[in-house]
């Protein structure tokens, strides 16, 4: 019987550490309230909205998770590439006055384009 419950204390055990060594690999989720713009076809802004932004990861991967409005923007970096919603993007900043820079500080904002999307926030 001491055998028995000896055997169920060293089940937990070992569940208990491949549970801690492959819960490792995942990142926990970091939410952030910001201000996101839309940007419109003439490149001027075209709405400005509260966005919650969620950076997670793991496993060899970034993930960065936009949700706009009603919609979610999901950019993954990993050892394949970048991927905005399984599109390929491009980033660049803009200053305080919304104008294309190639300057980054505190007033900046971080813009993500790609084929179907294409917005900035400030981070």
């Amino acid at each position: 019987m001491r055998l028995l419950a000896g055997l169920g204390k060293i089940g937990i055990g070992v569940s208990l550490i491949f549970g801690l060594i492959f819960s490792a690999n995942a990142r926990p989720a970091i939410d952030t309230m910001t201000i996101c713009y839309g940007v419109n076809n003439q490149d001027g802004m075209a709405y400005r909205t509260p966005c919650i932004a969620t950076d997670t990861g793991g496993a060899g991967s970034n993930i960065l998770i936009y949700q706009i409005k009603d919609k979610e923007y999901w950019i993954v970096e990993e050892e394949g590439g970048e991927w905005l919603n399984n599109e390929p993007y491009e980033t660049y900043v803009r200053d305080a006055f919304f104008h294309r820079t190639g300057d980054n500080d505190e007033y900046s904002y971080f813009c993500y384009q790609s084929a179907s999307a294409h917005f900035c926030s400030k981070q």
